[in-house]
């Protein structure tokens, strides 16, 4: 049976890919959510008037941070109070050591289910960045996303490799893993073979070795002759870096003639796309490889690929099209020598049958999109969070006969006139004596009940507009319970309900939003 439309916060780094895969991701699930039927914005610290129109077509509501240079990132995006349409999330997304600690804060503070996912196995990867101490931040950022993966309400871990990672180190106390498998949506326009011979890598390239530059720079060194000449584009080189960078793969490739070109981040997910379009090839040839999504975009693309058997794609490619995954999976055995000679065989095999690799990745592109599919994932993992409802709608008590707005009070204070010495309980009338109007009444009420309901869901409140008619109409359905100055302290209100909004509230689906003076 499917779930009823949850309002889903997912916490980003940014929403474009000037990342690489994580933004991707972000992206792709938020709109899958969304076209799922649920309704989701996306927090993130800055974003530009084009990424919210992309997002808007894409059904997500992006929203930024407030503004405030003199806190962080993570503190702006932690400082948020209140979303789009005065709601409360319902289920909260972060994303690995990047965006799962903010995550875990507004989780906690808005009352909600938090999802985790996880993108790395930090276990596996630190060994081949340029680090100092290797051993130690490998300790450091595993514990990191076990302890955030331990508090979460669903920990989705991407792929198979994650999940058995992850599974592996959650397994005492046992923590069940979801596993997440990113989509691939079948394109009825067949892929155009462009007119050169262009190989594409799109990586992190600060993290050479673990991305396995080298390892591509190599194997292009290795090429036979071949009409055109062959390129191999390198993109995502940190500013200032790609004219060094440059220099190293030539000499790595053991060819001072190589046309090795290296490019920089892209803000745009059109140019990445541009370079998939321009390309013969994609080449992903990662020493360790959580998943790979750039490799599933190249297939979605119908572009042929050649990915590391370190990675979780092969693993998933070796599973879901295993008579497919021979062309397209090649080992890495970490010595530049050995791994450029197997993938400089595998590079001319489909630089020189191009025709042959376009029609075998279509037809991966058309097995995978029948198994994978985004809006299918997104579906799963709403399922896969406990039926129990979020903390932001957990306790709300049912009654046989009335629906009960709950007192809010400030400590221990007894409904009874005098309440104690000092306090009294006051009707309208001594409210209008004070010169009180309506929209004093109604933030007073407003403040204490943000002070003392923790759990206060937007969803479940009221705006000053359509209460202050409730109160004025019906006088005789509350009081409130003031100090000797006039400070609000409590009060207490009963609604006497129609027979179908009463019907709604028996069965938890009536909102306080929907109740108002003519039907109360």
């Amino acid at each position: 049976m499917r779930r009823s439309r949850r309002t889903v916060l997912a916490v980003a780094s940014e929403w474009d890919s000037r990342h690489g895969g994580l933004s991707t991701f972000n992206r792709e699930l938020c709109a899958a959510l969304s076209g799922a039927g649920h309704a989701v914005v996306c927090l993130v610290p800055t974003c530009s008037e084009s990424e919210v129109m992309d997002a808007a077509r894409r059904g997500v509501v992006l929203t930024e941070a407030r503004p405030d240079p003199s806190l962080s990132d993570e503190m702006r995006l932690c400082a948020i109070n209140t979303l789009p349409n005065n709601r409360l999330p319902d289920i909260v997304i972060g994303h690995g050591r990047v965006t799962g600690p903010v995550a875990k804060i507004l989780a906690g503070r808005l009352g909600a289910h938090r999802v985790h996912f996880i993108h790395v196995a930090p276990g596996a990867i630190e060994w081949f960045k340029e680090h100092s101490d290797a051993t130690r931040l490998a300790e450091e950022r595993e514990q990191l996303e076990v302890a955030l993966a331990r508090e979460a309400t669903l920990v989705a871990a991407v792929g198979p490799l994650l999940t058995r990672e992850f599974s592996t180190l959650l397994g005492r106390p046992r923590v069940h893993v979801h596993q997440f498998n990113p989509g691939v949506e079948e394109s009825s326009v067949s892929t155009e073979i462009p007119a050169g011979l262009q190989c594409l890598l799109v990586a992190r390239a600060e993290d050479e070795l673990l991305k396995g530059l080298d390892i591509a720079a190599r194997a292009f060194g290795l090429l036979p002759k071949l009409a055109p000449r062959p390129v191999l584009v390198v993109r995502g080189a940190p500013a200032g870096t790609g004219d060094g960078l440059r220099e190293r793969l030539i000499a790595i490739s053991g060819n001072p003639g190589a046309d090795i070109r290296v490019r920089p981040f892209s803000a745009s997910a059109e140019r990445v796309a541009g370079d998939l379009c321009q390309s013969s090839v994609v080449l992903m040839p990662s020493r360790s490889e959580g998943f790979g999504l750039v490799g599933l975009e190249a297939i979605s693309a119908g572009v042929p690929v050649l990915v590391s058997d370190r990675s979780g794609l092969a693993e998933m490619l070796r599973s879901l099209a295993p008579h497919l995954a021979t062309r397209s999976v090649v080992q890495v055995a970490n010595d530049p020598e050995v791994d450029g000679r197997v993938w400089a065989r595998h590079l001319t095999g489909i630089l020189r049958a191009r025709e042959i690799a376009f029609e075998a990745a279509s037809k991966l592109r058309t097995e995978l999109a029948s198994t994978l599919s985004w809006t299918r994932s997104a579906e799963a993992l709403i399922e896969a969070i406990p039926d129990a409802p979020s903390p932001s709608t957990a306790g709300r008590e049912r009654f046989a006969d009335v629906l009960h707005l709950p007192v809010a009070e400030r400590g221990a204070v007894r409904a009874t006139v005098p309440v104690e010495q000092g306090m009294f309980v006051v009707d309208l009338r001594d409210v209008r004596s004070w010169g009180w109007s309506d929209e004093r009444l109604q933030n007073e009420i407003y403040s204490l009940d943000e002070e003392t309901m923790t759990t206060l869901s937007y969803d479940r409140t009221w705006s000053v507009k359509q209460w202050s008619p409730v109160f004025s109409d019906h006088p005789e359905s509350w009081r409130l319970i003031v100090t000797q100055d006039r400070q609000v302290i409590g009060y207490w209100h009963f609604v006497v309900l129609f027979s179908d909004q009463y019907a709604e509230a028996r069965r938890g689906e009536l909102l306080d939003t929907e109740v108002t003076a003519d039907r109360a």
